[in-house]
């Protein structure tokens, strides 16, 4: 973390189009969880059609510790100075330099666009 520089972000969340100096990160979701209990998107729904956006940003790194810890209780999206939420269908992303991305674990390098689209179904999930 020490080492990371953050970088500059176009995005355009259901066309509006915003720009983030020093993000850290971007994530995209449609469930609440990842990483085993971190509720990186906690409104979110995986049974409808919704996705969530997290970017941080503009942040000074000695508060990135303190902040990630609150992810365990979904409460660092109260730090709206630091942490930008939204609801949205549609999100496209543009990187200054390449980055790498994860999509459900899987690890892709030298991505410098994203682009992710609800698909309008709804994801019905039964446990047996």
């Amino acid at each position: 973390m020490l080492n990371y520089v953050p970088e500059s972000l176009n995005v355009e969340i259901d066309g509006e189009k915003l720009h983030f100096d020093k993000t850290y990160m971007i994530v995209v979701n449609n469930g609440r969880f990842v990483g085993g209990g971190m509720q990186m998107t906690p409104k979110a729904r995986i049974d409808d059609e919704n996705l969530h956006v997290i970017i941080v940003h503009s942040i000074l790194k000695i508060f990135l510790l303190p902040i990630f810890i609150t992810v365990y209780l979904g409460l660092h999206t109260k730090f709206t100075k630091y942490v930008y939420y939204k609801k949205c269908k549609h999100v496209k992303a543009s990187f200054t330099t390449p980055q790498i991305t994860q999509s459900d674990g899987e690890k892709t390098a030298d991505v410098t666009s994203i682009d992710v689209k609800s698909t309008g179904k709804t994801i019905h999930l039964k446990a047996f």
